[in-house]
């Protein structure tokens, strides 16, 4: 088959929202790989399968990233069923830590042998991880966790990818605040539903860095699946209620204020997701 080195699999990354959630995935895969190799994991495509560079370069320093992918109900079995997606068949060594131990039950009944896994609350000061590890899999913590994430990341240079997080990002204590901050999201995929008094539009926020350095991908904000605003960080809720009131205004000038992006508000900043 024919392999070809991970920063040309931009090329052909597709930029806009995805329309399944096998496209997700895809997306997904793809800001990994870029972001594993910004951090000196060189990763090649052989067919459908990757593999590791024998030239790889080693890691030095250590590196975060959040990847965000909308679920049906985010149960543990989808959970588990999307980190054997997401990582299956990277052929690194890599430690998957679990936020729930119903999810570790479950990945570990997909049959995912190769991959070693555990759960985050078993995470303690004194945590070993194994020396050939080059990724670190984290996946659905909730905030209560964060000191664990914070010891892994401390304990080894690998990678430590941040799959779902249970915690709103604009509500993070201070304390910890900085931490998650310095972890860059590689890929993130918010669809919501605004509901105006006559029918239902849809919208997104979306990030894919699927080229060069993620602190510069922008952050986009969809209607309709029209690209109507950028930012270049993750967008506040005053910006994304101006952003989409200002563009439902231009449309439609019987659209009023009142009410119209409590549900979306709600979605996206009041709760976990």
């Amino acid at each position: 088959g024919r392999s070809q080195v991970v920063d040309m699999v931009a090329e052909e990354a597709t930029t806009g929202p995805p329309t399944s959630k096998q496209e997700a995935i895809s997306q997904a895969q793809t800001a990994l790989l870029v972001f594993l190799s910004q951090a000196n994991k060189k990763i090649t495509f052989t067919g459908n399968k990757k593999k590791k560079n024998n030239k790889q370069q080693a890691v030095t320093t250590n590196s975060g990233a959040v990847i965000e992918i909308p679920l049906r109900d985010y149960s543990a079995q989808e959970n588990s069923e999307l980190v054997k997606s997401m990582i299956g068949e990277l052929d690194i060594p890599s430690v998957v830590y679990f936020g729930d131990s119903t999810g570790l039950d479950a990945f570990t009944a997909l049959g995912c042998s190769d991959v070693l896994a555990r759960p985050l609350a078993s995470v303690g000061p004194n945590e070993v991880v194994p020396v050939n590890t080059q990724l670190i899999f984290v996946a659905a913590p909730n905030q209560d966790q964060l000191q664990s994430i914070r010891v892994l990341s401390t304990k080894s240079t690998c990678p430590v990818v941040i799959l779902n997080a249970e915690w709103n990002p604009h509500d993070v204590p201070g304390g910890m605040r900085s931490f998650v901050n310095s972890f860059e999201v590689i890929y993130s995929h918010m669809p919501l539903a605004i509901q105006g008094f006559v029918s239902t539009s849809e919208g997104a926020i979306f990030r894919c860095v699927s080229s060069g350095a993620a602190s510069s991908a922008p952050w986009y904000i969809y209607w309709n699946n029209e690209n109507i605003s950028s930012h270049k960080t993750r967008p506040l809720p005053e910006q994304l209620e101006e952003v989409l009131y200002n563009k439902a205004a231009k449309d439609s000038p019987l659209v009023k204020a009142a009410g119209f992006f409590g549900n979306a508000k709600e979605k996206l900043f009041g709760g976990n997701k």
